[in-house]
């Protein structure tokens, strides 16, 4: 039984592994059933961080795991490998091998075999304390600000990125996810400054860290679900009328309501998308924005079904333009067909992290 001094940690364990868990087995349903593989890697990557949770609840309460310390450890820098691939092919994914990526996998490798062996020291030697810093100084102001600071520098980078099928609330997603990777940010950093620097802020700690766990869930939670009437309260007023209002009589306008509002949001947000790579087809091919919108749809329809527009992924999308759109061009003749594709692939590609939260 964990001790009075225990209780604190053991009660911000668990609500960590209790938001962690559900939070990450929703959204990973989400995006198996919406098909975003990018953002099935970062829920993978939130259950794992949970499992870390879960070690430090079970070593704090048995003596079934021998190295407790090095376990979660490991568990722990696990997390952060499906969230780099998350990074990867959200924010990156028009480059093959982006500086960054490299640079900072290269340095999470080496810290991680650091701090696991560290790790698994200290269950050997629990009075050397010189174990205990190196996790701390690697975990809390190296690989977790190096990971979590990352995402805010793409969120905002992100949010400040123009596009025609970018709403305001798409753009607002990225700075509730910049906001909770600071939260979760100073949590850590806060750690690691009670731990060694100033030991009277240990006290603060618990309050603190509880508060960046909820400021970290809640930012998180709505930048993956946004409640349909926040989106269309804070949607562009031409939007707005055209999804958040259905006509009753010529006088008299009724607000959509529950799932009907969704899905038209949801189409709203794939003509937009169909608009924007139409008019980069239609710069590529000499005809009208128009018209190549139109070939797009009718091409998705199609392929995805007359309902495609209401569940649209960035996955179905890149499907279409490859092959689809691909034959449909050169059925009609198109001679640059195949620089139009690859215009339309860059265009996906340079923008999957905008794709990805305006139709997710």
């Amino acid at each position: 039984m964990p001790s009075m001094d225990e209780i604190p940690n053991l009660i911000f364990h668990m609500i960590n592994l209790a938001f962690l868990s559900m939070f990450g087995t929703v959204l990973a349903i989400k995006a198996v059933k919406k098909h975003f593989i990018n953002v099935l890697y970062f829920s993978i990557a939130i259950l794992i961080y949970g499992g870390f949770f879960a070690v430090k609840i079970i070593s704090s309460n048995t003596n079934l795991l021998f190295y407790q310390i090095g376990i979660s450890e490991s568990v722990y820098l696990a997390s952060l490998v499906p969230g780099i691939i998350f990074i990867k092919k959200s924010f990156y994914a028009e480059r093959r091998r982006p500086p960054m990526v490299i640079f900072s996998t290269i340095m999470y490798v080496i810290c991680a075999i650091i701090s696991i062996i560290a790790g698994f020291g200290n269950d050997l030697d629990p009075a050397n304390k010189e174990f205990m810093f190196i996790r701390y100084f690697i975990d809390d102001l190296v690989i977790f600000p190096l990971i979590f600071t990352w995402n805010v520098v793409n969120g905002l980078l992100a949010y400040n990125r123009p596009a025609s099928f970018s709403s305001r609330i798409a753009s607002l997603r990225f700075i509730f996810f910049a906001v909770s990777n600071i939260a979760a940010v100073a949590s850590y950093i806060l750690d690691y400054v009670s731990a060694f620097v100033i030991p009277e802020l240990l006290a603060l700690y618990f309050s603190f860290s509880i508060g960046c766990v909820f400021l970290y869930g809640i930012f998180m939670y709505i930048t993956w679900f946004p409640p349909a009437r926040m989106t269309l309260a804070i949607q562009d007023p031409e939007r707005r009328l055209q999804t958040g209002t259905i006509a009753t009589d010529a006088t008299k306008q009724a607000p959509l309501q529950g799932p009907v509002m969704e899905q038209t949001l949801a189409r709203a947000t794939s003509m937009a998308v169909i608009e924007h790579f139409g008019n980069i087809l239609a710069t590529t091919i000499g005809q009208s924005p128009a018209a190549c919108s139109g070939l797009l749809l009718t091409t998705i329809e199609n392929e995805l079904g007359a309902d495609a527009l209401f569940h649209m992924s960035i996955h179905d999308l890149e499907h279409v333009i490859g092959k689809s759109l691909q034959s449909r061009l050169e059925a009609l003749g198109v001679t640059d067909s195949t620089l139009a594709i690859e215009m339309l692939k860059k265009e996906l590609a340079a923008n999957t992290s905008l794709l990805t939260l305006a139709m997710f």
